[in-house]
């Protein structure tokens, strides 16, 4: 997911699609932070809360 978002960053033809590219790459990290705090973690919450909420958002 990551390496797609920056796919699309670099064949951005402006800034409405830069800014969507980069929203998708923020997406991409959260994503890889729910690896990392495990369900039971303080941190999973949030993590896993922006992902979803971003993630629906993109569609």
């Amino acid at each position: 997911m990551l390496a797609f978002s920056i796919y699309l960053i670099r064949v951005a033809k402006n800034k409405v699609q830069t800014i969507g590219g980069a929203y998708i790459s923020i997406s991409a990290i959260f994503l890889a932070l729910i690896g990392v705090f495990h369900s039971g973690t303080q941190p999973h919450v949030f993590v896993s809360t922006y992902f979803s909420s971003s993630s629906s958002l993109e569609c």
